[in-house]
Parts: structure tokens; C-alpha cells; sequence
């Protein structure tokens, strides 16, 4: 019988198996700085902050993240907690608790994996609000990061404002947060990965 690809993905963190591999986090985060030039420029020519890239940076964040996880758990000494955490339910609330993410960086990190959810799984029929944004989120829009027309009685619909620059750099710069977090968790692996932090040092300013 034929191996699952979740099957195989996980025997892949917990096995060492012959063959190369390398920082693949960097190649999430070169993605993620040409899609946020692109961004920059295509909201200057609107109106300073539409911008359709975010819809494919905050996934990419987010894969970049979990990439960076697996490479610092994988270099000596090897993290076995952690690799083994990825293969479960809810890996993204194991990193933050393997890394003590606490508050306020905690719960900005579990509106960034909310916001990927509603992008690579979605669900937009109407959300039962006056101004088209999920209550349950109603926290990040309090923060001004979407594309709004900032009112309460009329807005966009969800996936447009979501369409956001400045909420492509808000998410960003959780990320960030996060991995520093990350780098900083293991005195003998930081002096030689810390590093790895200046892939994710912003594109000059959003």
C-alpha cells in the first residue's frame, strides 16, 4: 500500500533518511520581499494600502515559519519534542508554546494563523455582520491594518478587505516576532543561526 503524503511529510521530520536538504525558510521569505515590492507598488498607484499580494504572503509567512522550526529543531542538538509536535494536531500552537510566545505577541500570532485559514481554506458566503468582517476577528480589524471604508454599517466584502498593504506588513512583522523568538530559545544554537533573523528584516518601510 502506498505511503499518504501526511504520512510521508511526518516520516520525514521524525526519520533521518539519506539524501540533502537545505534553508528552504530563506526561500519562503525571498517569495515573500518580491511579493511585498510588488505590493508597495501596486498600492502607491491606487490608494496607498489595496493590495491583492497579501492573499499569497500570509500563507508564505507562515510556511516560511514553520520551515525555520523544522531547520533550528533539526540542527544539534537535535529538538525531538518539537520535530515530533509538527507531525500533530495543532503544530502551530506547539511552536508557540515550545517557544513561549506569551502576550500580546501570542495572540497577534493566533489572528496571523486565523487569517491563513480564511485564506487556503475559505469560506465567503456572507458573515452575518453589517460590515462584512467575522466577529470573531473583529479584534484585527480594531487594529486599522485591512482595506476598509471604516464603516460599521457598510464595508467591502471579507476577501477584499483582506486586500490589504499594511496588513501584509502587520503579518510580517508577527512573523518576524516569532522567529526572533525562535532564535533566541537555545543559547547554543543562537550564536550560529541567529542569522537566520535578518531573512525576515523588513523591505525598508511599508
Amino acid at each position: 500500500m502506498a505511503t499518504s503524503g501526511r504520512a510521508d511529510r511526518s516520516g520525514r521530520l521524525l526519520e533521518n533518511r539519506g539524501g540533502a536538504w537545505g534553508s528552504s525558510s530563506a526561500d519562503f521569505m525571498r517569495l515573500v520581499r518580491l511579493l511585498f515590492t510588488d505590493s508597495r507598488a501596486y498600492a502607491t498607484r491606487i490608494d496607498g494600502n489595496c493590495s491583492p499580494y497579501a492573499l499569497s504572503a500570509i500563507p508564505m509567512l507562515l510556511s516560511s515559519l514553520r520551515c525555520l522550526v523544522v531547520e533550528y529543531a533539526s540542527y544539534p542538538p537535535t529538538d525531538s519534542p518539537m520535530l515530533d509536535a509538527l507531525t500533530e494536531a495543532n503544530d502551530f500552537g506547539k511552536i508557540l508554546d515550545r517557544y513561549l510566545i506569551d502576550d500580546p505577541l501570542r495572540s497577534e500570532s493566533l489572528l496571523l494563523q486565523e487569517l491563513r485559514n480564511e485564506i487556503i481554506h475559505p469560506a465567503h458566503r456572507p458573515s452575518g455582520t453589517s460590515d462584512n468582517w467575522p466577529e470573531y476577528l473583529r479584534v484585527l480589524k480594531d487594529k486599522g491594518v485591512l482595506q476598509s471604508t471604516g464603516r460599521m454599517d457598510s464595508d467591502y466584502i471579507f476577501f477584499s478587505q483582506l486586500q490589504s498593504h499594511r496588513l501584509f506588513a502587520w503579518s510580517w512583522r508577527v512573523t518576524r516576532d516569532i522567529v526572533e523568538r525562535v532564535l533566541q530559545s537555545d543559547p547554543r544554537k543562537s550564536q550560529l543561526l541567529g542569522d537566520f533573523l535578518q531573512n525576515y528584516d523588513p523591505v525598508g518601510r511599508a
